[in-house]
């Protein structure tokens, strides 16, 4: 079988939404390039794959076995489409190779190796978990090969640190856009008293359900098909959510009834330049930021109701 390789230039606002899309033409996970994880500011042109990443743009690469739903046009009109949604896609360019079955499951592991989050949490891909069993820190297990949100990505490492900072023994905790399962496991490992996880799609909730597997917290989460909280009256006493800025602005009025007294708010995937409209949403709904993170473009939001 050979693989399409596909290699879409965009802007770094877009690359949680260029990911969905991809999922929709058949992608199982991402290659993120983005020069500012690597330098604080480029000082050159930084060439990826033989294809020069400017300032500003980002490389977002994925394998998709040949089939019908190969379509690269499509796929770059959807991603221009992403304007009408309030993020700037940028001048999108995409780029199409072919790889053999071996190359492709070669290439992919190589582009992943642990990555820490803090000092007592590392993410390691599955294939390397033999080798970290007697790691003292708090190990999640993920086969990036399978869903987005690896851990890999600036909003995935600041929801995680706005996690350990937020979180209490024996919360009970809501993951709204849950994806790869990655912070539904972290809250189990934490102490989480029950974890109850929506996503949108119905194949990355069978994705998390193998990472859960993996991570032997299966029988501690609880997951749905559902938008947002609309499948559940239950209360939380934390709920995450690692999501699109455009979709908190949907999210917040429900937070206050599925919200328990005193109870947090993680809000992550916020690009700065919406930062100050998610603040004033949430003002307009009675809560305030009680602590702030911020990596490189970048903010993640630690909520709770207004005394």
């Amino acid at each position: 079988m050979q693989w399409a390789k596909i290699q879409v230039i965009t802007t770094n606002e877009a690359i949680e939404a260029v990911s969905e899309i991809l999922t929709k033409f058949g992608a199982k996970g991402v290659e993120i390039n983005d020069p500012l994880d690597h330098y604080e500011k480029p000082s050159s042109d930084t060439v990826i794959d033989q294809r020069t990443l400017t300032e500003g743009e980002v490389s977002v690469t994925t394998w998709i076995a040949e089939s019908e739903k190969l379509n690269p046009e499509a796929i770059k009109k959807e991603v221009e489409g992403l304007s009408e949604f309030g993020l700037d896609p940028g001048e999108v360019k995409i780029y199409l190779s072919f790889e053999d079955d071996q190359n492709w499951n070669l290439t992919w592991r190589e582009h992943y190796s642990p990555i820490p989050v803090a000092s007592n949490m590392v993410i390691i891909p599955v294939w390397q978990k033999e080798e970290y069993q007697n790691d003292p820190r708090i190990k999640i297990f993920i086969d990036p090969g399978m869903a987005f949100g690896t851990g890999d990505h600036p909003t995935t490492i600041l929801t995680l640190q706005a996690l350990l900072i937020a979180y209490r023994l024996e919360d009970k905790v809501f993951d709204i856009g849950s994806g790869s399962g990655i912070l539904s496991i972290a809250a189990v490992k934490l102490g989480a008293k029950n974890v109850y996880a929506t996503d949108l799609d119905q194949t990355t909730i069978e994705n998390a359900e193998e990472n859960l597997r993996i991570n032997g917290v299966s029988q501690d989460v609880e997951l749905k098909v559902s938008d947002l909280l609309k499948a559940t009256d239950q209360k939380a006493d934390l709920i995450l959510a690692n999501i699109l800025a455009e979709v908190h602005f949907q999210l917040i009025p429900e937070l206050d009834s599925h919200l328990n007294e005193g109870g947090r708010v993680i809000l992550g995937g916020i690009i700065k330049e919406k930062e100050a409209a998610i603040t004033d949403k949430l003002e307009d709904f009675g809560f305030k930021v009680t602590e702030r993170l911020s990596m490189k473009d970048w903010v993640s939001l630690i909520v709770q109701r207004v005394d």
